[in-house]
């Protein structure tokens, strides 16, 4: 093999150096050069066995042929091309086919996801007129040199679902998104045909917006469940119990009258038992929903910070899964720092059982990152994400938790209770979350405890028919929990689309929706881009296994392309105006050329307002 000579494709400039740096075991003449290619300057590395060459994320994109040009009545356009992002992308391209001239073997060495895989096929196949047969995938979870070396010497076939899943995304946006933001803009430069804006339209992002926007105003909903009598009870059923200096109290099911009674003891006893303190490692999800004080954006890019040094596992993940060794790996570091008890061990990880997504791993710290945490070498944002991880890493290896558990048995009124009493931790060096510990002094069979039952009642009938819910303003967070729960976007975009709105100017940085937002969000419920729409276009994408499976879902693509286009068509003039406040139709003029700021002006009220 040392006469072989291998071209590997990354996908970010940092993530090459990594790669360069970890081949430096197989070849000690690999070294950063900077090539000038159409007056581009492109950082790459190069040695003797390896070429390094990172493609600085997507050069060729899918893109509906003519689409810039054509006139309202061309719309839609389903046919789609792929082509060269910008001039930096067709320097790069042409880097790339030259260094490729000169290689045994290409090599794809982006991250290990769609987007990865689209990017490294695109460039084998658009430009070097590769199939996927032709050339070699290398998967790794941290860009630490032992995995890269080990992807390396592993490399193998490309993941074709991931792959299609990739194009199946790229094509829709591209198709959907650039249709319909074309067919938005020429009928609103039809009405205000001095505005040189585009209005941006796209497939995830719609929905996000509506749901915003809907969110920001108050509603009056029917709602016949607030109901509520004499006769029913709010809450629990409480119990307290006394004894010397200690109460104690309980809720549940307590089958006694409300009152004040006396018990006598009648039994004690002490078992022991355990629970389950570990926890599995957490993925994009957890992280995105745990980590306070960051917005979703912040958490995903000082994440990707800390996988681009080599001190964490890859990002954009929803596996909670990790192999043995690499947990063996960190666990042995962990432990250099940190005065774990003998319990805690890698065994007791429940992310070693099930099996991988997409052989992914979950969100962890590398050897290497744990040693920069404790060194001190981080960042602020990147100590305090990582903290968090080392917190979800000392979790994942704690052995379960030994309980000695003391319960009462308490006659009252013929009736006996069992309750607990008092609980111990039987190994409180290796407790790593707090366990409540009733460390009361414990009564003998024969005491007189004194028991009060209070139940709480409500005292008067309401009939709430209608209520109120006020408007919220969302956090971003709370835009991404939401995108969970109804399955849209992926673990890898969802925080992207709150800064995209703001960016679009549909949101203030308060994520309050802008006129232009309003009134966006307006046009695409008119239209019908909806999330269970977008939802069940995810859960395609998600089926997708071969590229054979592509055409017949860019069939569908087309389909609603068309649906979208025509609606936008025949939306009459009046849901397109923009109105002031007190419902007057209002001129724009926008100051600045191009992508200056648009302002209305009510020739009624005499005002201007800002669009955005």
């Amino acid at each position: 093999m040392s006469g072989r000579r291998f071209l590997l494709i990354s996908e970010k400039e940092e993530a090459g150096r990594m790669i360069a740096e970890a081949l430096k075991e197989l070849d000690l003449e690999i070294s950063e050069t900077v090539a000038e290619v159409n007056s581009s300057r492109i950082t790459y590395f190069e040695g003797s066995r390896f070429v390094v060459v990172p493609a600085k994320g997507h050069l060729i994109e899918p893109r509906p042929k003519g689409i810039r040009t054509a006139k309202l009545n061309q719309l839609p356009i389903t046919d789609i091309v792929w082509v060269e992002r910008d001039k930096e992308a067709k320097a790069r391209l042409k880097l790339i086919k030259e260094l490729a001239s000169d290689v045994d073997e290409i090599i794809v060495a982006t991250d290990w996801d769609r987007e990865g895989e689209a990017i490294g096929y695109n460039i084998c196949r658009h430009k070097l007129k590769l199939s996927i047969a032709d050339y070699r995938r290398m998967y790794f979870s941290a860009l630490t040199p032992r995995y890269v070396i080990e992807a390396f010497e592993r490399r193998g076939a490309v993941d074709e679902s991931l792959l299609v899943q990739g194009l199946a995304r790229a094509i829709a946006d591209a198709e959907i998104g650039l249709n319909i933001t074309k067919a938005l803009t020429l009928r609103l430069k039809e009405l205000y045909p001095e505005v040189k804006q585009a209005f941006s339209l796209g497939r995830v992002q719609s929905p996000v917006l509506t749901y915003i926007n809907e969110r920001s105003r108050g509603e009056i909903e029917v709602d016949e469940s607030y109901v509520t009598d004499a006769s029913e009870y709010s809450g629990s059923p409480q119990l307290f119990v006394m004894y010397g200096n200690t109460s104690m109290r309980y809720f549940g099911d307590i089958d006694l009258p409300a009152g004040v009674y006396e018990g006598t003891v009648v039994d004690v006893a002490t078992e022991e038992r355990s629970i389950e303190q570990a926890v599995p490692l957490p993925n994009t999800n957890d992280v995105m929903s745990e980590l306070e004080g960051l917005s979703p954006d912040e958490v995903m890019r000082t994440l990707e910070q800390l996988y681009l040094k080599g001190w964490a596992t890859y990002p954009r993940t929803e596996s909670k899964w990790a192999p043995r060794e690499m947990l063996l790996e960190v666990f042995e570091e962990l432990r250099s720092h940190l005065p774990l008890s003998y319990e805690f061990s890698v065994d007791n990880s429940p992310s070693l059982k099930g099996a991988p997504v997409k052989g992914k791993t979950a969100i962890f710290l590398t050897a290497e990152g744990i040693r920069a945490y404790f060194r001190g070498e981080m960042s602020r944002i990147e100590e305090y994400v990582a903290s968090y991880l080392l917190e979800k890493m000392i979790e994942t290896f704690a052995p379960p938790l030994r309980l000695r558990e003391t319960y009462i048995t308490v006659r009252i009124a013929d009736k006996d209770i069992r309750l607990l009493w008092r609980k111990e931790v039987l190994n409180p060096e290796s407790a790593v979350r707090s366990e409540s510990e009733y460390l009361n002094e414990v009564p003998s069979v024969g005491d007189v405890v004194r028991v009060i039952v209070a139940r709480e009642q409500y005292v008067s009938r309401y009939v709430f028919s209608r209520i109120t819910r006020r408007a919220r303003v969302l956090s971003d967070r709370d835009v991404v929990e939401w995108m969970m729960r109804v399955n849209l976007g992926t673990e890898a975009t969802r925080h992207e689309y709150v800064p995209k709105l703001k960016e679009r100017h549909y949101l203030t940085q308060s994520n309050v929706p802008t006129l232009l937002g309003v009134k966006v969000a307006q046009v695409i419920e008119k239209i019908g881009i909806t999330t269970e729409l977008t939802a069940e276009m995810e859960r395609k994408i998600n089926e997708l296994e071969r590229l054979d499976d592509l055409p017949k879902f860019k069939t569908w693509v087309d389909e609603l392309t068309r649906e979208f286009v025509e609606k936008l068509k025949e939306l009459p003039d009046e849901e397109l105006k923009f109105r002031c406040g007190r419902g007057h139709e209002v001129e724009l003029v926008q100051y600045g050329g191009k992508g200056g700021i648009i302002v209305a002006y009510c020739p009624i009220c005499n005002k201007k307002i800002p669009l955005f």
